[in-house]
């Protein structure tokens, strides 16, 4: 059921026109009459002395029709602000004028919000119902797997044959087994402006001299200084220092494409990804930086 309010307009008190100036009836040329008429004879059996009270004996002016009698016709013009409908659609929460048969206007109208996990997020962080952003990472006949972080995953049950692996788009979690480790989506269809919320999730900063291989599979997050930036036929190699030591920062997009080309040697960066070895070196896969 729509909460819009349709009321008349207060420009046009609901008329559609308003009126611009007057001009001389071309019907009457300004007289404000059409003809006379002898009305005599339609009071035919009426007594003299009623005839004479009434000026009933004489001929009498017909008024025109088209001016009603005035002499003078208004020049119209379509409302502006109603368009000549005469009535306007009104936002019922704060009141202004739409454009249009919108609910709601702009600045009121309920947007659907779409979640960004943060790095951090686990899968105890999903509300059932809500819709996220992921991105496929594969796809089998039975459905297509989404990723929304290197940690949270979900399937995405049915025939998709339009989709493919990189891919991005809006899930909608039906359904959290935690016991099981699944996550259970369904295709999300927004209509409409809707608002994209980054969740956010207090990591407390790591000193990389305490990475080590007991940190194995563990979400860091590291601050330092990027002292050396090397490009692989593979990810990017970020070597990054703070004052305890240096740890190493590999981050991928496409294979021998250079990620974040806005840093360089000398910047301070937040490195947020989990811990792994790579040629027998501690090393953080990046998922952000």
């Amino acid at each position: 059921m729509r909460n819009t309010m349709i009321q008349s307009c207060s420009e046009c008190k609901g008329k559609g026109y308003r009126v611009k100036s007057y001009k001389i009836c071309s019907a009457c040329h300004g007289t404000g009459f059409r003809s006379t008429e002898d009305i005599k004879d339609h009071f035919k059996g009426v007594s003299n002395s009623a005839r004479q009270r009434f000026d009933l004996e004489d001929s009498h002016e017909v008024p025109c029709e088209v001016c009603r009698g005035k002499g003078e016709v208004e020049v119209r013009e379509t409302c502006p602000t109603c368009g000549g409908k005469g009535e306007v659609n009104i936002c019922p929460s704060c009141g202004r004028m739409i454009k249009g048969r919108d609910e709601y206007c702009p600045e009121c109208q309920k947007k659907e919000k779409v979640y960004i996990l943060h790095p951090a997020c686990t899968m105890d962080d999903l509300e059932v119902g809500s819709i996220y952003r992921g991105k496929i990472t594969r796809v089998e006949k039975y459905g297509v797997f989404v990723s929304l972080n290197s940690h949270v995953w979900g399937l995405m049950r049915g025939l998709f044959p339009d989709y493919k692996v990189g891919d991005e788009l809006f899930v909608r979690v039906s359904q959290v087994k935690p016991y099981k480790g699944e996550v259970d989506m369904i295709p999300a269809s927004i209509k409409g402006p809707y608002e994209v919320i980054k969740l956010k999730k207090d990591l407390p900063r790591t000193r990389i001299a305490d990475i080590d291989t007991k940190s194995l599979g563990k979400t860091v997050r590291i601050v330092g200084e990027v002292i050396q930036i090397q490009q692989t036929s593979g990810p990017t190699i970020f070597t990054v220092s703070d004052e305890t030591g240096t740890t190493w920062a590999a981050a991928f997009d496409e294979p021998g494409i250079r990620v974040y080309p806005h840093i360089q040697i000398g910047h301070i960066v937040e490195v947020i990804g989990e811990v792994n070895q790579h040629t027998g070196k501690i090393q953080i896969e990046s998922e952000s930086i």
